[in-house]
């Protein structure tokens, strides 16, 4: 066993840390670039567009959740580089059918700041979500910090016929703020979801 933590710690001095922007689409694809000035000229599929673009060292991960409430966690330096359209995020990830990704989070301490745990996730960054059926949940980063497998791990269990609509970062002290499309809004703190 310790020749194996060995071998992934000797891995892990390989990469060489430098920083480099992650770019998420719209239509699920994902591409590592060195430098990106401006997004909306940066080439994508037609009909493609931006969906996130995060930015981190090469040593870092990077957390994608999806609309079934499963998050994928990759090493930054894992993701594809290219200045093409980049790769299908399925050839990094097993997603179901009509599975999505609705976006993603850098997981560096430089651009998140100390990831909040599932017990106490006040005071540090942690995340919360949204469902279609009306619910709301806060979920800390720090367990999803580490590369997951290629089905993820587990970050909500929508009801059935429900989806993740929207993941978001939060540090406690923003104010959350919930729409209906029947013009209908609910404004709390973020730190007063469950």
């Amino acid at each position: 066993q310790s020749a194996v933590l060995a071998a992934e710690n000797q891995g892990e001095d390989l990469i060489v840390a430098e920083d480099a922007y992650v770019l998420l689409t719209a239509d699920g694809w994902v591409k590592r670039q060195k430098e990106i000035k401006d997004t909306s000229t940066t080439r994508l599929r037609e009909g493609d567009s931006v969906l996130a673009c995060e930015i981190g060292s090469t040593r870092a991960s990077v957390v994608f959740f999806s609309n079934f409430g499963t998050a994928y966690t990759a090493r930054i330096i894992d993701v594809p580089a290219t200045t093409g359209y980049g790769e299908p995020i399925q050839k990094l990830f097993k997603l179901k059918d009509g599975e999505r990704i609705l976006g993603m989070l850098s997981l560096d301490a430089r651009v998140v700041g100390k990831l909040g745990s599932e017990a106490d996730k006040r005071g540090d960054t942690f995340a919360v979500a949204a469902t279609s059926d009306g619910f709301g949940l806060a979920f800390g980063l720090e367990p999803l910090s580490t590369p997951s497998t290629r089905a993820g791990r587990r970050y909500a269990k929508p009801a059935e016929g429900a989806q993740v609509v929207g993941v978001e970062a939060a540090r406690g002290k923003e104010t959350l703020i919930a729409v209906t499309r029947g013009r209908r809004a609910l404004l709390c703190s973020v730190g007063e979801v469950s």
